[in-house]
């Protein structure tokens, strides 16, 4: 076996090292033990040098992969920045999987589409399907063949990229945020990773915690167990990451939607009443073998525990009172059994539609049940729902009363900080349709996006705001902010641009092919002067790895409610800056109500779920404190109203 290659030139990282970072490299000798390093820490502490100098104190040829184009450009800029002497990128590092060198870094994508590319053997070689071989023109056999086609394809490309790796003597993997990868890119990669049986180095700042036990299981195959784990806090009081707080803006629906809003309760009320007291439901649910001889059916209940006990709640309230042995299997006294809830009625109900046992004399019955409930959109699948309607989460996260509530946020922090502030609002989609190619643009904003959110802004100007759009495809800037862009690329033609047809004091860029990747770091330089002072985009370009240490100002205008994605987003603002010392960030969280449920609505859980991963500083009256979840703001879990 040949010798492994080491670094072919010196390197070395141009700081001091933060302190956990330091703790890790310490400790590297017996976190590679078992030839995996997994370090999650938050957004913006340093993950990226810290797998840069891992893999250079490891010295054999290395594989980096980023989730993004916009991330792994970020490797090679801190690699040559804060590594070599020169800051040159030298010959020896490639992006590009068919060249690999010493130090490649590229993308899971990129990854994928190296190992199912087709290799250079002839397609002509492929056997093909015709009449004549015996097999018939109706397309089955031709799918069939298509199918090992792209197999064999893939196989080629696998074995064609591992030639092209172990000629390099890759034996250093680096990961950065291998989590929801799509699962053709996991399975690529994980060919890869058994293939070279390299030294793996996970970083992620959002390990999927949220995900199930099979999912979990594995992400720890592939990135191994978790040897350190930073918190927020620790690296706030490091000075690592800069003070922050966390804000929940509420809105109540509009007029219209508040009326879609009533009659959608009215249908659950409805339907509910209705149920809880529909005696040949509660008769079916009696008669079921499980409910009729518990202690010989233990096996079926205590696998379907949640349906039995529904079942039980319901038969109560409509005055049957339990049995001993129904009890004694749950281990309780009647006394205990909990009041009928929609949650325990959908259970119930879900339970009696499609779960099996049941007389043949109730289906029809069943199927009318089932029938009105589809027609009221209470059903969807498999999934009874009698505490929201279906179409309440849809109506609340999309609500334009949020439209409205972001304008209101932007103005008071305008306000407050002035030529400081460096505002950021992520949502998920562009809405092109509200860019029209006329001399007046007085579309109704009706819907949420970054063009009618910029469209709200530009109608509604507040003194020292300076607007942009910066999305995939979709970028808009000031004027008067042309020059500061121009000089932002010395040395190259400048981008071309026109006025928008509505208004001339804002331009959109057209960019000419091969131009496309410069706009990020363009237009956060513009960002970071200050020519730009409220920037909207999306989440999928701006979400994840998108580095603007100056944003001070977030707005999470986004639908998301997942621990992985709502956590990178909210990274976006928590960086230190080092211009601003006593940078302190403000992060905004929007949520519709629905004055007719108790707990806030299903906007508001979402948002529950999104703080309880959240750890951060509790507001009064309470006393000051570090919390997870809502209540450390003071929001309480029920009978929340909006102000008149």
């Amino acid at each position: 076996m040949p010798l492994p290659i080491p670094l072919p030139a010196p390197v070395q990282f141009k700081h001091p090292w933060r302190g956990y970072q330091q703790r890790i490299l310490n400790e590297l000798s017996a976190h590679l033990a078992n030839d995996h390093l997994h370090v999650v820490a938050p957004p913006g502490s340093g993950k990226t040098v810290l797998g840069l100098e891992v893999l250079c104190r490891l010295n054999r040829p290395a594989l980096v992969l980023a989730p993004t184009l916009t991330i792994r450009d970020q490797w090679v800029e801190r690699f040559c920045e804060l590594f070599l002497a020169d800051a040159a990128r030298p010959a020896w590092l490639s992006t590009d999987l068919h060249q690999p060198a010493w130090l490649t870094i590229s993308t899971y994508q990129a990854l994928h589409a190296a190992c199912v590319e087709p290799a250079a053997e002839p397609a002509s070689k492929v056997p093909a399907t015709t009449a004549e071989d015996g097999g018939d023109t109706t397309g089955k056999n031709k799918r069939k063949t298509d199918t090992k086609a792209k197999s064999k394809a893939a196989t080629r490309g696998t074995a064609a990229l591992l030639r092209r790796l172990r000629a390099q003597q890759v034996g250093t993997l680096v990961l950065d945020e291998a989590h929801h990868l799509q699962n053709a890119w996991w399975r690529s990669l994980m060919q890869v990773k058994e293939a070279l049986a390299p030294t793996v180095v996970g970083l992620t700042a959002t390990p999927p915690y949220d995900v199930s036990a099979a999912e979990w299981e594995r992400y720890c195959d592939l990135n191994g167990p978790v040897d350190a784990e930073i918190t927020v806090a620790e690296l706030v009081a490091a000075g690592d990451l800069c003070p922050h707080q966390d804000y929940v803006c509420f809105s109540e629906p509009t007029g219209t939607e508040g009326q879609q809003l009533r009659e959608l309760f009215e249908v659950l009320q409805a339907e509910y009443a209705a149920l809880s007291q529909d005696g040949v439901l509660g008769a079916a649910l009696a008669s079921h073998p499980a409910l009729q001889a518990p202690l010989s059916h233990l096996d079926w209940v205590y696998g379907q525990l949640s349906s039995f006990a529904a079942s039980l709640i319901l038969l109560h309230a409509q005055g049957q009172p339990p049995h001993p042995d129904q009890l004694a299997v749950l281990g309780i006294e009647a006394p205990a059994l909990p009041p009928l809830t929609p949650e325990w009625l959908e259970k119930a109900v879900a339970f009696y539609l499609f779960e099996e046992g049941f007389d043949e004399a109730h289906a029809p019955h069943r199927q009318a049940l089932e029938k009105r409930l589809r027609q009221h959109g209470l059903i969807q699948g498999r999934r009874v729902a009698l505490r929201f309607h279906p179409q309440l989460d849809q109506l609340l996260s999309t609500s334009l009363s949020k439209l409205h509530a972001i304008g209101q946020i932007a103005e008071f922090e305008q306000v407050a900080l002035g030529n400081e502030l460096r505002l950021v609002v992520l949502t998920d989609y562009i809405r092109r349709d509200f860019m029209p190619a006329t001399a007046t643009n007085e579309l109704p904003l009706n819907q949420l996006g970054v063009l009618p959110i910029f469209e709200l802004l530009r109608r509604h100007p507040v003194p020292g705001q300076r607007l942009g759009v910066l999305t995939g495809s979709v970028v808009i800037i000031p004027v008067a902010a042309l020059p500061a862009l121009h000089a932002a690329a010395p040395g190259l033609p400048p981008l071309p641009a026109r006025p928008l047809p509505y208004d001339a004091a804002y331009a959109l860029l057209l960019p000419p092919a091969g131009r496309q990747t410069e706009l990020v770091g363009l237009i956060t330089q513009l960002f970071e002067q200050g020519d730009i002072t409220t920037l909207i985009g999306t989440k999928a370009l701006l979400g994840e790895g998108w580095d603007a240490p100056c944003l001070n100002t977030l707005v999470l205008a986004s639908f998301v409610g997942s621990f992985v994605q709502s956590n990178q987003m909210r990274g976006r603002a928590i960086r230190t800056n080092a211009a601003r010392p006593a940078k302190a960030s403000h992060i905004w969280h929007l949520a519709c109500l629905a004055p007719q449920a108790p707990s806030g609505g299903p906007d508001l859980e979402l948002l529950r779920r999104r703080f309880r991963a959240f750890v951060g500083v509790t507001l009064p009256p309470q006393a000051p404190a570090l919390a997870e979840g809502l209540a450390r703001l003071g929001i309480p879990d029920a009978n929340l109203r909006v102000a008149e």
